[in-house]
């Protein structure tokens, strides 16, 4: 979620909403899901032998992938603040870099062959260093974050 609530000041945070959505998705629906396909009520243990088994198993272990994917991306919760005043990036109330230490605002393209296309924001700083700032697929609110970024630290946006 990008924050321009103050001209000279630009804050980032992660929104949760989407990323609580596929958590809760995966947990609930994933072993529910599961029960359902490997038991099938009276008869006991589903039968290896049929296509739908086999294809419940692997939108199934698909869909632990993503729900890992998620837990893992919902902890920990960041905060960046880019204060114009002071001329200082901060990650959760912490001086990280100063606005003269940052070369350029990265954007990069991730695309996992599947459909699902991620875009990861990053900081490249002067002394070779990036501070990684944002992952996400919402490719508008990737590229408005990128874009407030780059304009309040006056560095170049490099899309890769």
């Amino acid at each position: 979620m990008v924050d321009r609530s103050n001209p000279k000041r630009l804050v980032l945070r992660r929104a949760v909403l989407g990323e609580a959505v596929g958590l809760v998705f995966g947990l609930v629906f994933l072993p529910f899901w599961c029960w359902l396909v490997f038991f099938d009520g009276a008869d006991g243990p589903a039968r290896p032998t049929s296509w739908v088994f086999w294809l419940f198993l692997v939108i199934a272990l698909g869909l632990a992938g993503e729900t890992l994917k998620d837990l893992v991306a919902f902890f920990p919760r960041r905060t960046f603040v880019f204060d114009g005043t002071t001329r200082s990036v901060m990650r959760d109330g912490k001086q990280i870099a100063r606005f003269g230490d940052v070369a350029r605002v990265q954007l990069r393209v991730i695309e996992d062959g599947a459909a699902r296309t991620e875009y990861r924001l990053s900081l490249a700083l002067k002394d070779g260093s990036k501070v990684a700032i944002a992952q996400t697929t919402a490719q508008a609110r990737a590229r408005e974050a990128a874009q407030e970024t780059a304009n309040l630290l006056g560095v170049e946006l490099v899309d890769k």
